[in-house]
């Protein structure tokens, strides 16, 4: 495994051969990051660097550093970071603004006004780029004031179970923007391989799972321009009742934005687990983070499609375990907050 450590303009400054543990986090609805142990011999060259890069991979923030001397004299090094698209939060989108299109392109508007193209030409990330449009997501708006742009940005992609993210080109030193959706792999479709995990199969191990109606919302009350209401019901069982305010009067309108707010206040299943790999079922050749798989936990007769929303790759001593965690538990900071204030 080669791990490299870049300066500011992308420059190697060195490689990384050994280490003792190695932390790999790739999330699909929020931004990756990583942790490693190493020899204190690199602490120089990690001292120098800006970014660690692991080839066909994501490229990495070096956000903290910490080297330890305990009173037996014993040395370590560890280093923290986050992945390249957490960049996306290093800029706020000014004032309250609307965009309108499919999720998609709200996406690129916003990282084309605050990135690729600002008025400001100082905001510019000279080396950033949008890849070519898919026109992912559906017809929808958008309304933003004084928001930071990435933890935005993951929270409305995740209406229509879409991510984001930044690549890095080793060869031309570039960085480019996408909108991305992992694969179909489960059992009900034919256009690609299954990827079935399940304890009897034994290709999962430590299954756990949870559900959680804590912020669930089944029906809403969207308030607009002059107090014009409407109302979006997906009641099924217990009625759990939202209001929610907005800037518009188009009736299109006030329901999209009823929509996402109920999007944001679902039902959250979450199944952790760690993977057996075997030959029928390989990390990164027949699943990868964001495919839709079929998970089976026998043991309590649960069966369910559900999306690769964390994968945590872990490397110590030799040995490399591989954590996929299949459904999504990531709540925004504001719900956080709102929780905390709560108790």
């Amino acid at each position: 495994m080669d791990l490299l450590i870049l300066d500011e303009s992308f420059n190697e400054l060195g490689t990384i051969e050994e280490f003792s543990s190695l932390q790999w986090t790739r999330r699909y609805y929020d931004f990756g990051d990583f942790e490693l142990d190493c020899n204190t011999n690199y602490f120089n060259l990690i001292e120098q660097g800006t970014y660690l890069f692991r080839k066909g991979y994501e490229l990495a923030f070096i956000d903290e550093m910490k080297y330890t001397r305990n009173s037996n004299n014993k040395y370590s090094l560890s280093i923290k970071g986050n992945f390249i698209t957490s960049m996306l939060n290093d800029r706020v989108i000014i004032g309250e603004k609307k965009f309108t299109g499919t999720h998609e392109e709200i996406a690129r508007q916003i990282l084309n006004e605050n990135f690729i193209n600002p008025i400001d030409v100082k905001r510019k990330v000279n080396n950033l780029s949008l890849k070519a449009s898919r026109s992912l997501g559906e017809s929808t708006s958008l309304e933003v004031k004084n928001d930071v742009i990435g933890d935005t940005l993951n929270d409305f992609l995740a209406e229509k179970e879409l991510s984001q993210i930044i690549n890095y080109n080793y060869l031309t030193n570039s960085l480019e923007y996408e909108v991305w959706k992992g694969l179909d792999r489960t059992e009900e479709q034919s256009l690609n391989a299954h990827a079935v995990f399940s304890d009897n199969f034994e290709t999962i191990a430590d299954a756990e799972y949870s559900k959680d109606l804590t912020d669930y919302k089944n029906f809403v009350y969207v308030i607009g321009k002059d107090d014009k209401t409407i109302t979006v019901d997906k009641v099924n069982g217990r009625r759990r009742e939202m209001i929610v305010t907005s800037s518009d009067s188009v009736d299109a309108d006030l329901k999209n934005k009823g929509n996402q707010e109920l999007d944001k206040n679902k039902i959250v299943e979450v199944i952790d687990c760690t993977v057996i790999s075997t030959e029928n079922l390989l990390y990164k050749r027949d699943y990868d983070l964001g495919d839709l798989c079929t998970v089976k936990v026998h043991s309590i007769e649960r069966m369910a499609n559900m999306r690769i929303t964390e994968i945590r790759e872990v490397y110590e001593d030799g040995e490399v375990t591989i954590l996929p965690k299949f459904g999504d538990d990531y709540i925004t900071i504001s719900k956080f907050i709102e929780r905390e204030v709560k108790k």
